[in-house]
C-alpha cells in the first residue's frame, strides 16, 4: 500500500514517466528524451523510480513521513512570524504534506523564487500551482505564491539556511 502511495505522488509531482499502451512510445515529461524511437523507455526515470524504492523500503514510510513533516514544522515556526511574510495552509492539520507555501510582501512569486534561488541557491517553486481556485480564493492571482517542498534529503541546516533567507529577502 505505501508502495502504491509512492509511486502516485512521484508520478504527480515529476518523476517523468509517462504510461501509454502498447506501441506508444514513453517520454519523459518535460521533453521527448527518449530521441523518439518506439517503445524505448526513459531508462533514468526508470532507474530513479527503483533507487526510490530502495530507499524507502530501507527507511520506511512513516521515518521518512515524519522526518519530512518535522523539517516542514520548523521552517513554517521560523518563517511564520517575520513580519512581511504571509503563510497559507493549516499547519494543525494531522495529515498534510511536507510543504509550505508563502508569500513576501507584495513581491512576485517569481522574483523571491528567483532570489532564493541565485542569492541562496534555495530551489522552490514559484507561480499557481496548477491551483487557479485556490489563488483566487486567497487573492494571490497575480502574485502567485512560493512553495518550499521539504524532503527526507534535506537537513536541518539546510531549512535553518531558508529561513534566514526568508527573513532576509523580507527585511529588504
Amino acid at each position: 500500500n505505501a508502495i502504491i502511495i509512492f509511486i502516485q505522488k512521484a508520478i504527480g509531482q515529476g518523476i517523468g514517466i509517462l504510461f501509454g499502451a502498447n506501441g506508444e512510445i514513453l517520454t519523459e515529461k518535460s521533453g521527448n528524451l527518449n530521441l523518439g524511437v518506439p517503445g524505448m523507455m526513459y531508462m533514468g526515470g526508470i532507474a530513479g523510480l527503483s533507487a526510490a524504492l530502495d530507499v524507502i523500503l530501507e527507511r520506511g514510510v512513516e521515518d521518512i513521513q515524519q522526518m519530512e513533516h518535522g523539517l516542514m514544522q520548523k521552517f513554517y515556526e521560523g518563517v511564520k512570524d517575520i513580519d512581511g511574510v504571509t503563510v497559507y495552509g493549516d499547519f494543525a492539520a494531522p495529515v498534510r504534506g511536507a510543504i509550505v507555501t508563502l508569500n513576501i510582501r507584495d513581491y512576485d512569486s517569481s522574483a523571491v523564487s528567483d532570489a532564493l534561488s541565485e542569492n541562496y541557491g534555495i530551489a522552490t517553486r514559484p507561480g499557481a500551482h496548477c491551483a487557479p481556485r485556490m489563488h483566487r480564493a486567497l487573492g494571490t492571482t497575480e502574485q502567485g505564491a512560493v512553495r518550499f517542498s521539504f524532503s527526507c534529503y534535506n537537513t536541518e541546516q539546510e531549512v535553518e539556511e531558508a529561513i534566514r533567507a526568508v527573513r532576509e529577502i523580507a527585511a529588504e
